[in-house]
């Protein structure tokens, strides 16, 4: 059985809901989406601010749940991996994040189906800003309005438009479009 017979048998919660998830071990960027649009989008701040390992992975979990409408019918999370000579920063962090991944697919695979993407997967290799943009321009104006009014730093924002770009990149709306010159 595929992935979208599954899909097809999952009662309509919401009439078909996706939770897609950029995830952090302190913070993750969320995005939930009904009938391919964007209803909801946000920063879910853990309640765990000094301990690493299982109970800050537990703790974001729990966060990401919390902040969720319903029991999504679809899940989609960034993961992570360590790449030789391609790591920036401490390689003990990304293995933190990737807790944070194991721990929310952990959670919610018994009642929901869970899609895990690299990075690499979903936004190739361009520049940040390249992908930013992208994803901005992919938004309808009521979903640019949901994104205007996440509350957290502009700092932290990036994560909420990436949890938004793994939904769009889920839901096709993502692809990009590439010119061909004719002679």
């Amino acid at each position: 059985m595929n992935l979208q017979d599954e899909w097809n048998k999952l009662p309509r919660v919401g009439d078909r809901s996706i939770l897609a998830i950029d995830p952090g071990l302190r913070g993750s960027g969320v995005a939930y989406f009904e009938d391919g649009h964007l209803v909801r989008a946000g920063y879910v701040k853990s309640p765990e601010k000094v301990r690493t390992g299982a109970p800050a992975w537990f703790a974001m979990s729990d966060a990401i749940d919390a902040w969720a409408p319903t029991n999504p019918g679809l899940i989609v999370i960034e993961q992570q991996r360590l790449r030789p000579g391609k790591e920036k920063g401490n390689p003990q962090n990304m293995m933190e994040l990737q807790g944070v991944v194991g721990t929310v697919l952990g959670y919610y695979h018994r009642n929901t189906i869970t899609e895990a993407w690299y990075p690499e997967q979903w936004k190739g290799s361009v520049k940040k800003e390249v992908m930013t943009a992208r994803i901005l321009h992919r938004l309808t104006l009521e979903e640019f309005q949901i994104l205007d009014a996440v509350k957290c730093a502009e700092s932290l924002k990036h994560n909420v438009i990436d949890a938004i770009g793994i939904g769009l990149f889920h839901l096709g709306r993502l692809k990009h479009e590439r010119l061909i010159a004719r002679s």
